[in-house]
């Protein structure tokens, strides 16, 4: 096919935008928990906001997890032999996925200490640091299943809702967390007493409002469901067990990754950079993840009802994909890599160092190269082929990004700089894997129609 029958706009673009604009507007809001969170934690000085760093890794995990059941989920939503199950499919992915994140929660909590400890915590923030990362395991579990149940509001159409309940928690987020800092805190000496309310207001806040909001979203969920007609846990934990092998890489990586950017004395605090810098690009690349919930919903019904006469034809749910998801996602990457000083000045009133501040163009230039990649995972999550992408996503982040990180550490090459070209060869890898992967099963597919 010609590149421009690949490129060329769909028919219904404006009920596209219409469709996925709630739901992107939903997930930047959801992803500004962090951000504000990050803004305001930053008055309390560089140990509290290397504390939050650390808990917000395992909150990003939950995140993470959430997006692997959603997207579980919707790959099954609409197919038409689970039509009448979508109750069933509905317990069973929450069941999954709270007991997944509580078995990862509770012995991190009880070695909560000696994890504050190994990132090189000072010994004075210890005890706040455990503290405040025992909140942040539980608002993990709390946000795997907010996740799970956002993207079960996007499968039956009600992304206009979950926008509303995505803005009230940011609201009510930043009026704690303003009251937390100006009237808890009010510009106090920082000292680990100053710090140790103002930090425990912050994140108790969050359990607060993602028990309500999972709550709200389960009853709005429930009234949507087509039928309750059981679903049995193996016809849907292969394909659930994939999805989280994908994000359980993508979640774990993150706290080896912290390790190791603890570990280049040359540019000490990178770990802070590092991690804003991620917060950031999240919110860039919201469009795409937001877009990708809908084709994968909408390429699931595609390919289970995919006839031999199609197998030529442009699916629609790719132009939809790209126009509503991949450029929106390159026009702020692109916005990030010329602006980003000025971004991180704004968002989290912080100047990155000298050494550091050439990463981050870099690792936006990356993510640009990345996003392409995860577009490219919708056709192979549609055919309900997941485990390829844990075996791509195990070869790119552990193997690429943890090995050749390591081997710049060992050598003493490990610099902003470097670390940023590892990343963007770990983008490059993800992309040329899943290429690989859909023109073998588009290759399969079609020997099995023309033999059918």
């Amino acid at each position: 096919m010609k590149l421009i029958q690949w490129i060329s706009p769909p028919n219904n673009i404006k009920a596209c935008v219409i469709a996925i604009l709630p739901l992107m507007i939903s997930q930047v809001l959801q992803r500004l928990y962090q951000i504000v969170d990050s803004r305001y934690i930053t008055s309390l000085g560089q140990q509290a906001l290397i504390i939050h760093s650390i808990q917000y890794n395992f909150v990003a995990f939950g995140q993470l997890i959430g997006i692997a059941t959603a997207t579980s989920c919707l790959i099954f939503w609409r197919r038409k032999e689970c039509l009448e199950k979508q109750g069933s499919i509905l317990i069973r992915h929450l069941l999954l996925t709270a007991g997944f994140c509580i078995v990862i929660g509770m012995p991190a909590a009880i070695f909560a200490k000696q994890i504050i400890t190994s990132y090189k915590v000072n010994s004075f923030y210890i005890h706040i640091g455990s503290v405040y990362l025992c909140i942040g395991l539980i608002n993990m579990v709390l946000q795997a299943l907010y996740g799970s149940l956002d993207g079960m509001l996007t499968a039956s159409n009600q992304q206009r809702k979950s926008m509303i309940i995505s803005a009230v928690l940011v609201i009510a987020n930043i009026v704690i967390d303003a009251y937390a800092i100006h009237v808890v805190f009010s510009n106090n000496i920082i000292t680990p007493q100053t710090i140790f309310y103002p930090m425990i207001i912050i994140g108790l806040s969050t359990t607060l409002f993602l028990s309500l909001a999972c709550l709200i979203a389960t009853y709005l969920v429930v009234k949507k469901v087509n039928g309750w007609n059981k679903i049995y846990f193996q016809e849907i934990s292969s394909v659930w067990l994939s999805e989280t092998g994908v994000y359980f890489i993508r979640g774990f990586i993150p706290f080896i990754f912290a390790y190791q950017l603890v570990m280049i004395i040359s540019s000490p605090g990178f770990l802070a950079t590092y991690q804003l810098t991620f917060h950031l690009s999240y919110i860039f690349c919201l469009p795409l993840l937001a877009a990708m919930q809908i084709s994968v919903r909408d390429a699931s019904e595609y390919f289970s009802q995919q006839k031999k006469e199609k197998l030529n034809e442009i699916p629609q749910w790719w132009r939809e994909l790209f126009y509503t998801g991949l450029l929106p996602t390159f026009c702020l990457l692109i916005i990030g890599i010329l602006f980003y000083q000025l971004i991180l000045k704004l968002v989290y009133n912080y100047i990155a160092p000298i050494d550091q501040a050439s990463y981050i163009p870099v690792y936006f230039f990356a993510c640009m190269i990345g996003q392409i990649g995860n577009a490219l995972t919708v056709p192979i999550r549609a055919r309900k082929a997941n485990y390829l992408i844990t075996r791509n996503f195990f070869i790119t982040q552990l193997i690429i990004m943890l090995g050749c990180t390591q081997i710049l550490l060992i050598f003493h090459l490990a610099t902003p700089l470097t670390i940023g070209l590892v990343i963007v060869l770990n983008c490059l890898a993800q992309v040329v894997l899943n290429l690989f992967c859909i023109k073998s099963l588009s290759l399969k597919e079609i020997k099995n129609v023309s033999l059918g």
